[in-house]
């Protein structure tokens, strides 16, 4: 039988686990899950989130309480152990010093990224974020049509904790430029 939402909130809820949880990206790997498509990947990140997910999904249909402990990856920028830190809430390389924030459920915000970037996520997030607050779109909405300027694949969601090139930058800094634009000739 397939999961559904309502299954998976319903078992966070009760596990007192719910609060910070990206429901659609817990679906959409369940969903991969459940149809046989799901595959791992290159990076000991992503690998670990869909562990993660695993977990969960088997403490569904196993009845089971799920506790959610700190996911072990390796750096992707040097390969180092990564460690989770639970009072700043944020995972850090032990070699390099990349540092990823971590939501209430103990998954990463992104990639790990070094200050400077970290720095850059912030302000491209805030410049996002102003397009949702005036009221016009939806912050879904935004995201939306954010991920259509920075895709060539529809269904690649946009994501700014992914950003981590002065490429990515650029990308998303044109496109958010490009929905502001298209927002001011709608007025």
């Amino acid at each position: 039988m397939a999961t559904s939402s309502s299954d998976l909130v319903t078992h966070l809820k009760a596990c007192n686990i719910f609060v910070g949880v990206d429901v659609k990206y817990y679906m959409s790997i369940i969903n991969d899950i459940e149809n046989g498509k799901l595959e791992m990947t290159n990076s000991s990140l992503e690998n670990a989130k869909i562990n993660r997910v695993k977990d969960v999904l088997s403490d569904i249909k196993r009845g089971k309480r799920t506790t959610l402990k700190p996911l072990e990856f390796e750096c992707n920028h040097c390969g180092g152990n990564v460690r989770f830190y639970s009072r700043a809430q944020e995972y850090s390389c032990l070699e390099c010093k990349a540092k990823v924030t971590a939501h209430a459920d103990l998954m990463p915000k992104g990639t790990l990224v070094s200050k400077r970037f970290a720095r850059i996520r912030v302000q491209l997030h805030n410049e996002l974020d102003e397009l949702w607050r005036t009221g016009e779109m939806t912050r879904n909405e935004v995201y939306q049509k954010l991920s259509k300027k920075i895709s060539h694949h529809p269904s690649m969601a946009a994501h700014i904790g992914n950003v981590s090139t002065n490429e990515d930058v650029a990308l998303y800094y044109h496109a958010i430029i490009q929905l502001r634009s298209e927002s001011i000739v709608k007025q």
